[in-house]
């Protein structure tokens, strides 16, 4: 063994030209990781190829391969990835590390360009294989698959299984977009803009939720949310796809002008397939302008852009769709021998249309050859040398797997254990350790103590403490010497003290006092110091002082005597530690001292404060030297003379070290200190420092609270007003258009903000009483609704936007916001029975103003779902229901179920003495008599009951 370690060595010490060459490859490697992390890449791309052929092994190369194909599917050269994919497919199947990734990424590129047959092979490949199935990955691509091709229902059950990743919660988002189930739709996106603000998802949500307004039909909402997008993201990869969807959303609306201004920019994309889109949609819009506005040259030009896509567009389904619209645009322009011809062509293209035909795969490529033993060992010691652990474990256990009986077989094992704890992942550490065990025979060979070793830590860094020491434990019954043992030990040690058994713990430690190894008497006494300080504070919270003063002497002495004693000031991992334990005994002192004599014991503080000093100064990087001026800054914040040097120190840690655990906290106590200084303007500072840098972290939702708090009330005021029947009314209402403004910029960053329909009140309040703009306050009102679909109050909201906007006649509003009364709340039972009114209400509104719109067919299907609760309804409101269906199947051409309708509907007026209504009924009935004597009796009574007039 010691002579294999020894050629390790000498092959990497004598091969000094290699080294070189590996270390401007690294440099290389970390700067095209570089331009990578900055979505730049195309520069990253030129990296990772000028990387190719620099490492001595083909591992290297396959490794940047993929980081090449990564790179250009995020620049949408789909074909330039699969290329290289393809390629490493025939070499890579039988590889069980890296087939995952190709396989991957052949299932994902073929899904994006609707192969979706050949995509399934590559799903297929990893769904079989159990080691891969339970993925996310797999997982997400299936979902993806069933996504793209409309199986919606198939996507959310996929979608729907890991909703912590932000992948799955977006695609989560727009299933349900593009299931028109809106109100499901929105919280997975929103909550993609919130906790991801700033990242390339955030981007992808906002783009989605504007692409879910669209598959709704709500385009003007959808028109805002894309506009919204391109103002903030213009140069982003989806902002000519969204101006496409711009581009419908006007089409829809019927702004052709517009439409033209958003497609035209689009015809030369690199996206042919969007290019050929865009000429579609461009050539139909110049047609309705052609037609609208009897402009030959609008035909002419639609014309031209529809035959470019019968030309270039490489899709059968567009280029059908085109030759329609070039049979359409024809038609309008009168040129019959051109229509006649494109006619003949739809005919032959229905009936010799070809289907698509399936990608074969190629056959396997071959097998790889046979190695020696030693060579995928001295492998793997080499990627372990350069900290490549997942690729060194790789090689390690190819040699276990195929040596079984080599000598190399104990220690690759063990090296490949301690490789996946080296990497940090612990799984797959405990699950190839304990197989090893299975397999391997127990031996008396060091090797085998350290493979009980490396389990041991995986299971103590995976927080399984109980099972660890079980390993650490069989290391110290079956080999009496070594290095191995000590560490065995120390973890065992470490192991009580994490399961809370410090005087355990203790026992451990002392056993390590006469070992000469200075890592191992490191472990010791930090061990000791940290026991003996735990066990002080909980002799200090029983209220056993002297124990506590007692634990804590011990404390001091084994960090400030034993450990500063042997530790190099060099040794950047362990002198920082010991100058940090031995700032946090003096701080326990001084709590013992405080529990004693009820006051703080200054020289004591002063020792603390020494200790985390000398540590801020000489070892400012040191997440130990965060820790040490957190703690300071935390008690100097408590007292008002101290606040100002508790500024200095959380202003230190957060510009010296913003990851470090207790940064959230340094940023919101930062704020917390200026606001009792009196300092509120550098104090929302903080509060919003807290809020954007550290979203997830449960601290800032306390600093959203005071952010909010501030940041609302100053943009509202809160004034009296007059009605027109003299009735005083009191409303909050925003003070002027900048802070409109700034209340809309507050509620697109905290929609989830107890304040945020508030807020929109407030802007609705100034538009309706401040500057009696009816319709911008329904706007809002109705932005509510949208936003926040499932609050309590926004059914009201949406009700009365609607009742605006009938009574403005904007009845095209009127009807999309009384149709989400119903589709979002028809079938809540807590909405109806809150509003059941309203609800009631808005069939009948909405019934009126699609008659109003000559829309009577949808009138009368409306009418007929409010049968459903018809027996819920007073008698006015069944008088209504009848005159309604009257009205509506009058407009529809059907006289004489009208006429039925009608004389339902004087029986109960009748019988209510509602005069006005009679009338109504009665000249309805005019116009549906039979006979002139018909028509004769409805004038007499109606003169009757206008009194003879």
């Amino acid at each position: 063994m010691q002579c294999l370690i020894i050629v390790s060595l000498i092959l990497i010490s004598q091969e000094e030209e290699y080294r070189i060459t590996t270390k401007k490859a690294i440099d290389t490697y970390f700067e095209a990781e570089s331009y990578f992390s900055k979505e730049e890449w195309e520069r990253a791309e030129n990296y990772f190829y000028s990387l190719i052929g620099s490492f001595p092994t083909e591992n290297y190369d396959k490794e940047v391969m993929l980081k090449i194909v990564e790179c250009k599917f995020k620049e949408y050269d789909f074909e330039g990835a699969l290329k290289i994919l393809k390629k490493m497919w025939q070499k890579e199947k039988n590889d069980g590390w890296y087939k995952f990734y190709v396989a991957y990424g052949l299932g994902l590129i073929y899904t994006t360009l609707h192969k979706f047959d050949s995509a399934k092979i590559y799903i297929d490949v990893l769904e079989k294989d159990p080691s891969y199935k339970e993925l996310s990955k797999t997982k997400f691509l299936k979902g993806l698959w069933y996504f793209t091709q409309g199986k919606y229902e198939n996507a959310l059950e996929c979608f729907s299984q890991d909703t912590l990743l932000p992948e799955f919660l977006l695609y989560l988002g727009r299933t349900y977009g593009r299931m028109k189930k809106i109100t499901k739709a929105i919280p997975p996106l929103r909550k993609l803009t919130m906790d991801y603000a700033g990242t390339s998802f955030a981007t992808y949500a906002l783009y989605a939720l504007g692409e879910v307004y669209y598959y709704y039909g709500d385009y003007e909402e959808a028109m805002s949310k894309f506009k919204k997008f391109l103002s903030y993201y213009p140069d982003s990869p989806l902002a000519d796809y969204v101006r496409y969807f711009l581009g419908t959303c006007y089409l829809n609306l019927k702004m052709y002008h517009q439409a033209v201004e958003s497609f035209r920019p689009l015809v030369r994309h690199k996206d042919p397939l969007l290019a050929a889109h865009a000429c579609f949609f461009l050539g139909d819009a110049e047609i309705k302008i052609g037609k609208e506005e009897r402009n030959m040259k609008d035909l002419n030009d639609a014309v031209s852009w529809l035959e470019k896509v019968r030309t270039e567009a490489n899709n059968a389904t567009v280029s059908a769709l085109a030759l329609f619209k070039l049979a359409e645009a024809f038609l309008y322009i009168g040129d019959t021998s051109q229509l006649y011809l494109v006619s003949s062509q739809l005919t032959e293209y229905f009936e010799y249309a070809e289907k698509d035909t399936l990608m074969k795969l190629l056959p396997a490529g071959p097998i790889e050859r046979h190695i020696e033993g030693i060579g995928p060992y001295l492998g793997g010691v080499l990627l372990y040398y350069f900290k490549d652990y997942y690729r060194a474990a790789n090689k390690f256990m190819e040699v276990v797997e195929k040596f079984e009986k080599s000598d190399f077989a104990y220690p690759a094992a063990a090296m490949s254990v301690l490789s996946f704890v080296n990497a940090g992942d612990f799984a797959n550490a405990k699950i190839y350790g304990n197989i090893f065990l299975k397999k391997l025979k127990e031996t008396d060979n060091p090797w085998y103590a350290w493979l009980l070793y490396g389990v041991g830590e995986a299971y103590y860094y995976s927080g399984e403490f109980d099972k660890a020491v079980n390993f650490y434990k069989k290391v110290k019954e079956k080999f009496e010497e070594g290095r191995v043992l000590g560490l065995a030990i120390a973890g065992l040690g470490w192991s009580y003290f994490n399961q809370g058994e410090y005087e355990e713990a203790i026992k451990e430690f002392e056993s390590l006092l006469g070992y000469s190894d200075t890592l191992i008497l490191l472990q010791a006494y930090m061990g000791l110091g940290v026991s003996y300080f735990n066990l002080a504070d909980i002799s200090l919270k029983n209220g056993n002082l002297n124990l506590a003063y007692k634990y804590v002497e011990n404390a001091v002495k084994y960090f400030e005597n034993r450990l500063l004693k042997i530790v190099s000031k060099e040794d950047t991992s362990y002198y920082p530690k010991a100058l940090y334990y031995a700032g946090l005994s003096y701080e326990e002192c001084n709590r013992v001292e405080k529990a004693s004599r009820g006051q703080i014991a200054p020289d004591i503080l002063g020792s603390m404060v020494y200790y985390y000093e000398l540590l801020r100064k000489n070892y400012p990087r040191s997440k130990y030297a965060a820790s040490g001026v957190y703690r300071m800054a935390y008690l100097f914040k408590k007292y008002k003379n101290t606040r100002p040097r508790a500024v200095e120190l959380f202003k230190w840690l957060l510009e010296h070290h913003p990851n470090h655990p207790k940064a959230p906290e340094a940023q919101y106590y930062l704020g917390e200190c200026y606001e009792k200084m009196g300092k509120y303007e550098e104090a929302l500072l903080a509060y919003k420092k807290t809020v954007s840098l550290y979203p997830l972290h449960e601290i800032s939702e306390g600093a959203k609270e005071k952010i909010l708090e501030m940041r609302y009330l100053s943009n509202v005021v809160l004034k009296n007003y007059v009605l027109g029947d003299k009735k005083k009314i009191e409303f909050e209402v925003a003070k002027d258009i900048r802070s409109v403004k700034e209340l809309e910029k507050f509620v697109e960053e905290n929609p989830n903000s107890e304040y945020a329909i508030q807020a929109y009140l407030a802007i609705y309040g100034y538009y309706l009483y401040e500057k009696h703009d009816t319709l911008k306050a329904a706007e809002y009102l109705e932005k509510i609704a949208n936003e926040f679909p499932d609050n309590v109050e926004s059914p009201r909201y949406l009700y009365m936007s609607a009742i605006y906007y009938e009574k403005l006649r904007k009845y095209t509003k009127a009807k999309i916001a009384f149709e989400k009364m119903i589709d979002f709340y028809a079938d809540n039972q807590q909405v109806w029975e809150k509003y059941s009114s309203i609800m009631k209400k808005s069939y009948f509104h909405l019934a009126d103003v699609y008659m109003k719109l000559n829309e009577f067919k949808r009138a009368l299907y409306v009418l007929k779902k409010i049968k459903k609760f018809k027996n819920a309804l007073n008698n006015y409101e069944i008088l209504t229901y009848y005159i309604y269906l009257g009205d509506a199947y009058f407009g529809a051409g059907n006289r004489k179920k009208a006429k039925n309708a009608f004389l339902q509907a004087e029986q109960i007026a009748s019988a209510l003495g509602s005069v006005d209504d009679l009338i109504y009924i009665y000249g309805k009935l005019y116009y549906l008599a039979d006979n002139e004597v018909e028509r004769k009796s409805y004038v007499e009574k109606i003169r009757a009951l206008q009194g003879g007039g």
